[in-house]
Parts: structure tokens; C-alpha cells; sequence
């Protein structure tokens, strides 16, 4: 009787081997992505750019809510109001603009608010605004 279960006990025993092996199968390898100098994204950290920029302007955020949720206002030191992002877009209160207030002009972009400089070149003014561009000279 022995020989008889011996059998189905080592065919038990690989079943339960392969089971067990199959489960130890690593998952997929997580890569991290290298840190490279001068490549750190300006936005890590910071919840809201047109917040960001507005407060660091020196200018009062204030939050209110609306019927559509919470929007940031950015009021300026003469009391005039703007839609944080329409601020940084520089479709408002434009003189108040961190590019302007260096002396140079500001537009509106397909993408965000583009500063001018004196020579003609140009830069986004979120990128001239955290140093990531300056003005030639």
C-alpha cells in the first residue's frame, strides 16, 4: 500500500512546488528616473503656479468659493482684482506682470503670458518669472 501512495504523494509534493514557484514570480522592475542638474521641473512642490506666482509677486490671494468650485483671486496693491490664472495668462491687470514691472512688455500666448524684451526676444513670462530665462545683455 506504501507503493501505491507514494506515487500521488511526490506528484502532490511537484504540484504544490509548481504553485509555490509560480507565485514567486517578481513583479515588474520599477526603473527610477535619474535625477539630472538643471532639469528640476519648476512645478514639483507647488500646488498651484498661478497661485505661486501671485504670492510671490507680494500680491493678497484670496480664495472664494463659487458655484463651479474655489477660484483664486489675485488682488494687486491698488485694489484692482484677476483671476490668478487669467493673471499669469497676462490677459489682466498686465501692469502688475513681473515682466512689465522689469521694464519690459508683456502679450498674451497661446500658452500662458510671453514676455518681450528690449531686443525682440522673448520668453514665457512663468519661465522669465523663476529665473529660467533672462533677458539678453
Amino acid at each position: 500500500m506504501v507503493r501505491k501512495t507514494r506515487p500521488y504523494l511526490i506528484i502532490t509534493l511537484i504540484l504544490i512546488g509548481v504553485f509555490v514557484l509560480s507565485g514567486c514570480k517578481g513583479g515588474e522592475e520599477i526603473v527610477p528616473t535619474p535625477f539630472i542638474e538643471g532639469e528640476e521641473d519648476a512645478f514639483i512642490g507647488v500646488p498651484n503656479p498661478a497661485s505661486f506666482y501671485c504670492q510671490e509677486m507680494g500680491y493678497e490671494l484670496e480664495l472664494r468659493d463659487t458655484d463651479g468650485g474655489t477660484e483664486g483671486i489675485c488682488v494687486m496693491p491698488n485694489g484692482a482684482e484677476c483671476e490668478e490664472w487669467e493673471f499669469l495668462a497676462g490677459s489682466c491687470s498686465i501692469e502688475w506682470t513681473y515682466c512689465q514691472r522689469q521694464g519690459f512688455n508683456i502679450r498674451e500666448g497661446e500658452d500662458g503670458a510671453i514676455c518681450t524684451f528690449n531686443d525682440g526676444s522673448t520668453c514665457p513670462e512663468y519661465e522669465f518669472f523663476i529665473g529660467e530665462c533672462e533677458p539678453p545683455g
